[in-house]
């Protein structure tokens, strides 16, 4: 009976210590984080396409509208190298699987991948491209694969969004929307958000096994005064989706559910995460790049989780098979151990100490602390 008591109060002890919320919950912008000037160009110019390669520990981004048009490199506060001169007018950009820069290239009607060398560009190689597209303007990649970019056209009433698969194929996918923009997926790559820049909102469609995609729908249109175009987007390691446009950042559940809005005063492009532990976000705007600090990582960081146990198929931590690991599963474990039987719970995800088949509260512990980001990885991973 003491023991027990014991236990319970440590488990009680944990359930009171812990952020009792997700992070789709509530804001994930930084108590006290402020908007930071990285670097501050030509009020003349409008700064795109920013990609953070982690490799390099570098942000890159483009001048998509001021010849000659160009790829930086932020080598510091208010130091940039040219990386890339004459880049063909590229636009949107994106870190593939492979840590190559994938780029929607605008002047060529193509879409690029490069390996990011310390000097610039290296291992050129066009995944595809035709004279009769609208502009390649911004692109995303999902996890089996699939490349996604849209075409709007600025002069014209023909619209586009193509589907590039693995075997590069385009396909035209949706023609509907008024002027597609910013794109992204989800993180299972079973959605695609799309700004729409004439009707001012942004839009989600559903993505079919095959790559193509079915009806969509307006996902989030906040109610502002503000007709900025919304334009490029971001996602975090658990689905949050970071617009740019209509005055500023809007950051934005899974389930479409705005959690804040940080006011930018010049007209903002994109936004991306970066920095040493994926937590910041560098936003493009007209004349400057901003950082600003988060307490979640990016969504490329979401791919450092621990991957499933070899020969069992099972995520490590995932306790109760939702597939992501939170502090449900922390709690579940908490219960586990004090002997109330949870349910669902799965006791092969459970030990994430040392993999020694032993549940206690140290690896509920453990998972409150990858959970909040204090690690990035299990003891036994």
């Amino acid at each position: 009976m003491t023991v027990f008591c014991e236990k319970k109060c440590i488990a009680i002890l944990l359930l009171c210590t812990l952020p009792l919320f997700s992070p789709g919950c509530q804001t994930t912008i930084a108590p006290g984080a402020q908007l930071v000037t990285v670097y501050s160009g030509s009020v003349n110019v409008l700064y795109e396409g920013p990609t953070w390669d982690p490799v390099t520990q570098k942000l890159y981004f483009t001048t998509p509208n001021d010849a000659p048009y160009r790829i930086y490199r932020l080598d510091g506060t208010n130091q940039v190298t040219v990386w890339m001169d004459n880049a063909a007018a590229v636009n949107g950009t994106f870190l593939s699987h492979e840590g190559r820069l994938l780029t929607a290239e605008q002047q060529d009607r193509k879409i690029g991948s490069y390996r990011i060398g310390s000097s610039g560009p290296e291992d050129p190689q066009v995944l595809a491209q035709n004279s009769s597209w609208n502009q390649p303007n911004d692109i995303c990649q999902t996890p089996n694969g699939h490349i996604y970019f849209t075409g709007p056209n600025w002069g014209g009433s023909y619209q586009a969004v193509y589907h590039l698969n693995p075997q590069g194929t385009v396909t035209t996918i949706i023609t509907s929307m008024a002027k597609p923009n910013g794109i992204i997926a989800s993180l299972d790559g079973t959605k695609l958000y799309i700004s729409d820049s004439d009707n001012r909102y942004w839009r989600v469609f559903p993505v079919n096994a095959d790559g193509s995609v079915g009806t969509g729908s307006i996902f989030f249109n906040p109610s502002t005064g503000n007709t900025n175009e919304p334009d490029g987007m971001t996602m975090d390691e658990y689905g949050n989706l970071y617009f740019a446009g209509k005055g500023g950042l809007w950051v934005v559940s899974p389930e479409g559910t705005q959690l804040d809005f940080v006011s930018i005063p010049e007209f903002c492009s994109n936004v991306t995460f970066g920095g040493s532990e994926g937590k910041t976000l560098y936003l493009t705007c007209r004349g400057k790049v901003y950082s600003l600090e988060t307490t979640v990582r990016g969504w490329y960081w979401a791919g450092n989780n621990p991957t499933p146990t070899p020969g069992t198929g099972v995520l490590l931590g995932d306790v109760n098979e939702s597939g992501s690991i939170d502090i449900v599963d922390a709690l579940l474990i908490a219960q586990y151990y004090v002997g109330l039987n949870p349910s669902p719970f799965n006791p092969a995800a459970a030990d994430v100490t040392g993999c020694d088949e032993t549940i206690d509260i140290v690896d509920a512990l453990v998972i409150a602390r990858y959970y909040v980001g204090l690690i990035s990885s299990f003891p036994c991973d």
